[in-house]
């Protein structure tokens, strides 16, 4: 049990379900060319009606928490492979080291990618147009 509640501390299991999410909603649209929503996008959604807030807020919930993440991996440290840590009973600091030294640079650059997308995604989100701006354009 406690494997279980440090993994999920360390970011891999929040990760691992929001990077399903984002997979099967991109796949979705790359193969089917519509938009479609994931469980767990819908469960923002959800909790976001529940609290009085929009979709919209749902998703720049989404987007930060996708970005904090993503952020999380790469600065988390991470245990080197056994052949180069040198400890019997504790780890000591050099036997560790940053999540984005880790990455080979393939992976850096589609979590890079990813991570404007998101933000581009954010920005328009942030920048939409009201209900009542579009009215008050529409009348001038």
């Amino acid at each position: 049990m406690k494997s279980r509640i440090s993994s999920c501390k360390k970011y891999d299991i929040p990760n691992f379900i929001q990077g399903a999410n984002n997979i099967y909603e991109n796949g979705y649209y790359v193969i089917f060319m519509r938009n479609t929503t994931g469980s767990v996008r819908d469960a923002y959604h959800y909790v976001a009606n529940k609290l009085g807030v929009s979709n919209d807020t749902a998703d720049l919930v989404y987007g930060a928490v996708d970005l904090g993440l993503t952020t999380g991996n790469y600065t988390k440290l991470t245990l080197l492979a056994r052949e180069k840590s040198w400890s019997l009973f504790r780890h000591i600091r050099s036997d560790f080291i940053r999540g984005w030294k880790e990455v080979g640079i393939t992976g850096f650059l589609a979590d890079t990618s990813g991570g404007f997308a998101t933000l581009y995604q954010m920005y328009h989100i942030i920048n939409k147009p009201s209900a009542t701006q579009e009215n008050v354009q529409g009348e001038k």
